[in-house]
């Protein structure tokens, strides 16, 4: 069987195929995608530890807890962008290494932050209306951040092809959706037990953070290469195209 025919059936993407992949690809690759994940996340990492050492707020408690987010926000999407482009660089059997997976992700356009941007308030905007529309805007803005990556849309028009991309695969997209939130609410309990076990009579806030950091790099490998493997078969799946012809822009 082909990777075509694996990956989708009759125009729809295959859900099995996709997990399996991403998981494939997750323990193929985990020590570079993980101190790819480390690597990216450091300036986050770095500015938790700065806080948490800290005798007196850097600017203002309120904001140094948005600049923090803003880091990390933009570490993410970065990592998001990188993985995107490793994973798509497996998929073709091509060698790849940190090196080039960091300077490729640089040479992205800043307009990727902006995507992940729309995509997140969109995203909150829905949830603060109610749960399901938030999930449906985060289903149907799912591959954005690949398709700004893979075949340079720009913002407004990475967003439409997503919409467009995930069209007909609406609720199958959508339970990937779910695994994803299952793994990182199943990572979040973990850490907490783990956590739990530890001393508290010394709480370290760069212990903290180091257990922060690390948690955030786990949960992002996967998701990130779910991301991109989603994104492959829906492009088989609308468009009949072969991993090779999936971009030209790293090329």
């Amino acid at each position: 069987m082909t990777d075509r025919q694996a990956a989708t059936r009759v125009g729809h993407i295959r859900f099995d195929w996709i997990v399996l992949q991403t998981a494939a690809i997750w323990r193929l690759n985990f020590n570079m995608f993980g101190l790819l994940a480390l690597l990216i996340l450091s300036p986050a990492f770095l500015f938790d530890v700065l806080l948490g050492t800290s005798e007196h707020p850097l600017l203002s408690p309120e904001m140094d807890s948005s600049l923090g987010t803003a880091v990390s926000f933009v570490a993410s999407v970065f990592l998001a962008v990188a993985l995107t482009i490793g994973t798509y660089r497996h998929l073709r059997s091509e060698h790849f290494g940190l090196k080039y997976c960091v300077r490729r992700a640089m040479d992205t356009d800043f307009g990727v932050v902006l995507v992940g941007l729309i995509s997140f308030v969109l995203l909150a905007f829905g949830f603060l209306a109610f749960v399901v529309p938030g999930l449906l805007v985060a289903t149907v803005f799912f591959v954005a951040v690949p398709v700004i990556v893979l075949e340079d849309e720009g913002v407004i028009g990475s967003l439409q092809r997503s919409a467009s991309l995930t069209g007909g695969n609406r609720w199958r997209v959508f339970v990937i959706l779910l695994v994803a939130i299952g793994i990182s609410l199943g990572l979040t309990v973990l850490l907490t037990g783990v956590v739990e076990l530890l001393p508290h009579e010394n709480d370290s806030p760069v212990l903290t953070a180091l257990i922060d950091w690390v948690h955030t790099a786990i949960e992002s490998l996967f998701i990130g290469i779910l991301t991109a493997v989603t994104y492959f078969a829906l492009r088989q799946a609308k468009e009949g195209v072969d991993v090779d012809e999936l971009s030209t822009v790293f090329d």
